[in-house]
Order: structure tokens, then sequence, then C-alpha cells
């Protein structure tokens, strides 16, 4: 073989070329090597040199971890699941909950886009009674405007309920009773019967019956 050039002890990509197999494959000269992983297989020359073969198939492996299904490796977690869902719902006209998100215009931000910046500026999900919750629901999914919430959190922000001013903070009436220990009742029949201001509906103790 005019041609012929010895390969013994070269390196291609990650195959370490041993010595010459026995064997050659459709008169193609072919060579025993060695991976880096430690895997040894006969290899034709011509795949060596073109780069076809770059290894026992070790790099592919480690290319698809590294690829968008590994990155984060929370693919089936309930974090991964709720990114996704807000994504479908703002952008597929399928979901069932569109016109209540994308059909009302709400957004997912660009950032948000990548689940790994999702992660990043909320964290895991803190437990299976929290789900996503937006501060201001006619806001868009971003950073500034969400939180994880358990369902009495998001009950109490839904668009149907008043919110009152009282030192500084800005709680509804459930939220009050639970401050203070006067019944919601109480305060409700306060403020929307007795038109109490709000400060009064608050500060006032409860008339006990003897």
């Amino acid at each position: 073989m005019p041609n012929f050039i010895d390969l013994t002890g070269k390196t291609y990509n990650r195959w370490a070329v041993i010595e010459r197999a026995k064997n050659d494959r459709l008169n193609q000269v072919c060579w025993l090597c060695k991976c880096s992983c430690g895997t040894t297989r006969v290899v034709t020359g011509t795949s060596l040199k073109s780069g076809q073969s770059k290894s026992c198939g070790c790099l592919r492996i480690e290319q698809l971890r590294r690829g968008p299904r590994f990155r984060h490796g929370m693919s089936k977690t309930r974090t991964h699941r709720i990114w996704c869902g807000i994504r479908s719902r703002c952008t597929n006209p399928n979901d069932p909950a569109y016109h209540y998100y994308g059909g009302r215009g709400i957004k997912v931000c660009r950032r948000w886009q990548a689940f790994e910046s999702f992660l990043a500026d909320m964290g895991p999900c803190p437990s299976p009674k929290h789900s996503l919750d937006r501060t201001n629901n006619g806001g868009d999914y971003s950073p500034a405007n969400c939180r994880w919430a358990t369902m009495r959190e998001q009950q109490n922000n839904r668009r149907n309920n008043n919110k009152f001013w009282h030192k500084g903070q800005r709680l509804t009436l459930s939220e009050w009773a639970r401050k203070t220990g006067i019944k919601r009742s109480t305060l409700a029949q306060r403020v929307y019967v007795y038109q109490w201001p709000i400060r009064r509906a608050l500060t006032t103790p409860p008339r006990r019956y003897l």
C-alpha cells in the first residue's frame, strides 16, 4: 500500500491509536484504539483522520447532558411544570386558560423565556401547597410581579378583594381579621353596614356579652 501511513501512537479527538487491527474492513485500514474513557474499539483510519469518529460515544452523551433537557436537572419537578404552565397559557391559544392570560395581553417577561433565569429569580417552589402568584393580577409574569404563594394568599389577591390601608399596611378584611383577632364578619359589618372608618373598625374591641 503506497499510501499507507502508520497511525500508531497518534491521538485523534478522544481516540488514542494503539496498533493496526488484524482485520481491515472493506479495503479500509483499521486501527485498535482506546477512548479517553477507557473503552477500546476498532476504528477505520478514514474515520479517525476525518473526525467522523471522535469517541466511543461518551462525548455524545456528555453533550446531550449539557443540552436543554439536562441543563438544570429539574424537568420533572413542580417548579418546572409551573414554568411550562405560565408560558403555555400566555402563548398557546389552544391552552384552556389562554383566554384569561395571553388573550388579555398578559405575557411572560423575556428573561423568563429560559427556565434557568426563572429558577434563579424565584427559587424552587417551596411546597406542594404553593404556586406562582402575580401580585398585580393585570401585570405580566416577571420577577417584580411574582411570588410563591399558598391558595389562601392568592385568594386574598383576587381582583374583587377590597384592601384597606391602616398603619402603613394594605390588607384585605380577612387578613386584618387574622391580624387583629376580630372576626371578619364583625369587620365587614362595621365597614360596609355601619360605614365606620377603617381605623375605628380595626381598633374598636369587639363587644363582649356576659
